[in-house]
């Protein structure tokens, strides 16, 4: 949810003859500061021309700062197909960072990519992740069925995003977990009621 809120940037290591020391960058700084405020100002003023014309057929996660992105991209030419693409792509980025960063993501990720589909209890699932988890257990790992259910809650829209789906369902006393990948999903489970496709967990699962 944070990482939906940040922009993410690469930057290159500062090669040693690039270097200098803090006095010549703020007096190098401020030789051009006066051309780097006129420039904001500027993209201020072309950015919000072109706000009230952006029309976006997709809409991502900070809705409004997309629109800003865009209608800027539309005053430097860039347009804002591109800059939608560019927004989709860190997003995607933003993904790959958290399943990196979150050992049980991973976990999962690894499990349906060898399985295509599984069904069972929280506690199951459990029991087969420990099958293959590192000794010892990484930070976080749950430690019981409840504690693995309320991180698939966090994560299940970030499995989404890499096409698996999560879906829960009562087969008598028990309560039943099915993962499936996007390859595997078929479209009988559309048919299924929309509290179960979201993947929803009520607090005492």
């Amino acid at each position: 949810d944070l990482l939906d809120r940040l922009l993410l940037i690469e930057l290159e290591r500062i090669a040693s003859d690039n270097r200098m020391d803090e006095a010549t960058f703020w007096t190098q700084f401020n030789l051009e500061k006066p051309k780097l405020f006129g420039a904001l100002l500027d993209a201020i003023a072309g950015t919000l021309k072109h706000l009230p014309n952006v029309r976006l057929d997709r809409m991502p996660r900070m809705a409004d700062f997309a629109r800003i992105a865009c209608a800027y991209a539309e005053y430097t030419g860039t347009g804002t197909e591109k800059m939608l693409d560019i927004i989709m792509q860190h997003t995607s980025r933003q993904t790959q960072e958290v399943l990196e960063s979150d050992p049980v993501a991973t976990a999962i990720r690894d499990f349906i990519q060898k399985r295509g589909s599984w069904t069972g209890t929280a506690g199951k699932l459990l029991e087969l992740l420990n099958e293959t988890a590192p000794t010892p257990r990484p930070d976080g790992w749950p430690k019981q069925a409840n504690n693995l259910t309320r991180k698939l809650n966090v994560l299940h829209a970030t499995l989404n995003e890499v096409g698996i789906s999560i879906r829960r369902e009562k087969s008598g006393a028990s309560r039943l977990l099915t993962l499936e990948s996007s390859a595997e999903t078929s479209s009988a489970s559309s048919a299924s009621s929309e509290a179960n496709n979201h993947a929803g967990f009520d607090r005492d699962d």
